[in-house]
């Protein structure tokens, strides 16, 4: 009898053990949502001066701010264990956190993503979901696991950006030292400050 209540003792032992660690990584994460959080009310003023967005200032500060692009940000980074500040390098290049940016190639939203590739990822990972690139949430979605498959592909973050920016063809370039000067510069500004 003795020794069940000993099992029982180190079993009770362990969980709670596991949970003190486990509630103490969900305060670091939470603590570093909020000091992310208070960068992006900075960044969105360099934003606002750097691209010459069209918005008032506050019109940025309320997208960047909102709580629920924050939290969605927050939850891909943490779902494809992708940097949170990298994913916002990317929206801020990429579209300058215009959600109604449209490239001259046809790329669209935060992150920049082509309608065709959005059908492809749509049937292969989420069950046909049609995704509305213009709307925050779903563009964020979809241009994280975009990145996260290239990472998984490439295995180099820098191989994975060329792909993101260039297609498949720009990261052979790129590795050969040979990618378009657009490529180049893009992985550069994005890696800065990383």
């Amino acid at each position: 009898m003795n020794r069940y209540i000993i099992i029982f003792l180190v079993i009770l032992i362990g969980l709670l053990l596991f949970f003190e660690v486990f509630l103490w990584r969900i305060e670091i994460e939470l603590d570093k949502f909020e000091r992310r959080l208070t960068t992006l009310e900075s960044m969105a003023g360099e934003i606002y001066c750097i691209n010459s967005i069209n918005s008032s200032r506050s019109d940025i500060m309320k997208k960047i701010n909102n709580d629920s692009l924050a939290t969605t940000l927050l939850e891909n980074s943490l779902k494809y264990n992708i940097d949170y500040d990298l994913l916002i390098k990317i929206i801020t290049i990429e579209s300058s956190w215009n959600s109604k940016a449209i490239s001259p190639k046809g790329a669209i939203g935060l992150m920049q993503i082509m309608p065709e590739t959005a059908e492809i990822y749509s049937s292969l990972f989420f069950e046909g979901k049609k995704f509305d690139l213009f709307n925050p949430k779903d563009n964020i979605i979809l241009g994280t696991r975009i990145l996260y498959d290239n990472i998984q592909i490439y295995g180099e973050i820098n191989l994975a950006l060329a792909c993101y920016n260039g297609g498949p063809k720009q990261v052979k370039l790129y590795a050969q030292n040979r990618a378009c000067k657009e490529t180049g510069n893009y992985i550069n500004k994005i890696l800065e400050e990383l």
